[in-house]
């Protein structure tokens, strides 16, 4: 990726309706992949390359970029569930938070609040607009099968 990362007209509009600004989007370092070899280099696999891609990087906690996911113009289709895959996760990534680069600076002052949404973009605009704010990555984080134990307590009376 070059220093300074180039965007389709489609990305940059899809980011500014997504209500991030311009210095936020740059810090991100969104993306457009536009060949199966982009992808590639950031560990995505086969059947998740599909070009042309906003590329998003993932911030971990302590700084540098932990993995990347991207989302796709033409996405393709979960087999299971015949829903289209939106965000598509680096291959054999484990989920992480993500910190916005402008968020992180806060996250060790107590005196400042903390909001936690799901999706980079979200988090994004949520910093746009002078909040301290991570992402969780997908909803499948947020939607994990219960337990035993939990699906045994909902039973009872």
């Amino acid at each position: 990726m070059s220093t300074t990362p180039t965007l389709l007209p489609q990305h940059a509009a899809l980011i500014h309706a997504s209500a991030i600004s311009a210095e936020v989007a740059h810090e991100r370092g969104y993306f457009t992949a536009t060949t199966i070899a982009d992808l590639k280099r950031y560990g995505f696999a086969e059947p998740q390359c599909r070009v042309p891609a906003l590329g998003l990087p993932v911030w971990t906690v302590d700084g540098p970029i932990g993995l990347y996911q991207s989302r796709p113009d033409d996405p393709r289709v979960d087999t299971k569930n015949g829903k289209p895959i939106k965000y598509e996760t680096a291959s054999g990534s484990q989920m992480r938070l993500d910190v916005p680069p402008r968020a992180r600076r806060f996250l060790g002052d107590p005196t400042t609040p903390l909001w936690i949404t799901e999706g980079i973009k979200k988090a994004d605009a949520a910093v746009s607009a002078g909040l301290c704010c991570i992402g969780l990555l997908g909803g499948r984080l947020l939607a994990q099968p219960r337990s035993r134990m939990e699906r045994d307590r909902s039973s009872r009376p």
